[in-house]
This record gives structure tokens, sequence and C-alpha cells, in this order.
């Protein structure tokens, strides 16, 4: 008989209730708002336990964060993603789709940014902030950003990832849209470009503009697996 190490996202009994993630385990305390599992294993999700934010909140209060620059679209697009770098703060997934390739440079090519919690900058323009993990298109005109999501374990390493889509991007036909799986873990102050992504996954014809939305919906089909859906224009 051969003995081997267990992953990181599996117990030795059966009290695991999600072995396809590191982020539901019967041994976390508590739960992650918005990420839409049952981090603690107790048989309730975040939503279910009270997470969320209830009566007024003046915008004076509320750290922000801006792009340096008109017409940008940053903000536009967000996406909670749990706690995706398991610091125990929620993070943000936020789409840029007419970003430049940075404050100055580039046409249309889109970015997306991680912005790993607590947030608490305020009033701060995003570049100068250190919590941030950049995502970065391969060309010009790609509007990497349109659809972002992450907090799913999507290439079977037991580590969250993002996923994110450049619906102008011509890699298989003219505007036929790819997307990019930017595999985790994430550290603060990285990049991350499409071209070294670890799947890239095609739109099949002209004009599909494929992943210019998709969503991380964890196991749908219940193969262990957890799925993506995705949008495209092809008839």
């Amino acid at each position: 008989m051969l003995a081997c190490d267990a992953s990181s996202a599996h117990v030795a009994d059966n009290t695991d209730c999600d072995d396809s993630t590191t982020l539901a385990s019967p041994g976390i305390t508590s739960e992650t708002c918005g990420d839409g599992l049952d981090n603690d294993c107790d048989g309730a999700s975040s939503e279910d336990e009270g997470c969320g934010i209830a009566g007024e909140i003046a915008a004076s209060d509320v750290a922000y964060t801006q792009y340096p620059g008109s017409g940008s679209t940053l903000g536009q697009i967000i996406r909670s993603v749990g706690d995706i770098d398991g610091s125990g703060d929620v993070d943000v997934l936020v789409g840029c789709y007419l970003c430049p390739d940075s404050s100055s440079t580039g046409s249309q090519r889109g970015n997306a940014y991680l912005f790993l919690g607590p947030a608490t900058s305020s009033g701060t323009t995003f570049e100068d902030l250190s919590n941030v993990v950049t995502f970065r298109p391969e060309s010009n005109g790609d509007r990497l950003g349109l659809g972002i999501a992450g907090g799913h374990d999507l290439t079977g390493d037991g580590v969250a990832d993002v996923v994110a889509g450049a619906r102008y991007n011509d890699n298989t036909s003219n505007n036929a849209g790819t997307g990019y799986i930017f595999a985790g873990p994430f550290s603060a102050g990285a990049t991350h470009y499409a071209s070294a992504a670890a799947v890239e996954l095609g739109g099949t014809g002209n004009d599909d503009f494929a992943f210019g939305a998709l969503a991380s919906i964890g196991d749908v089909d219940g193969d262990g697996k957890n799925d993506i859906v995705l949008a495209d224009k092809s008839t």
C-alpha cells in the first residue's frame, strides 16, 4: 500500500463540504461575505448568515479609488470574489475595459484590477495603492475587463483563480473575443499578462464578441469541477 499526501483542499474524513476549493473547510471559523460558499461547512452560506451592508452609509465615509484620466470606465463592472488571497478580508475585481495599457499609452486595451482587502485607502488614485493586482490584455482594442469573474478554482490546483474576457480580441477570428483564466495565488502589486494566462478560450467566428459577459458559477453539472458561463453574439 502506498501513502500519499492530500492536497490543501482536502481533509482526512467526510467533514469537508467542498473539496474543490480551500475557501470551504470545517477548519474555517467564519464566513466570507459575498463568495457564495459555505466557508465553515456549517450548512449555511454567507448570504444565509446575514452578510451584507444594512442601513444608510454616507458617501464621505466610503473608501474609494479612481483612474487618473477621463473615459476609462473604471468601476462600471465590479465583482466581489470573496477572500481570494486567503487574508481573511473580502476582495473585489474591477473591470476597466477602455483603460489604456498604462495611464498614458495604448488604445482601448482594457485592464482588470483585483483590489485585495481590506479597503482602507480613501481619495487615492488606484496606481498609488499597494494592494492591487493588475491583469493586462494582448493587443490594442481588446477591451479586456468587459467580462470578469473569480473566486473559484478553475485550474484544479485548489487555489481560486480569476477569469477575464476581451470581447474584441482577434486571436481566432475578427472580434471573436477571448477569455483568459489567470491562475492564483495572487500577490499585491503583481501584474499578470493575458499572453501568459493559464488557459485561453477563444470565440469561434467573426464578430462573436465572446466573453463580453461571464460568471464563475461553481460546480453546476456535479462533475467535481467548477464551471463558467459566458455570453457571445454567435447564432
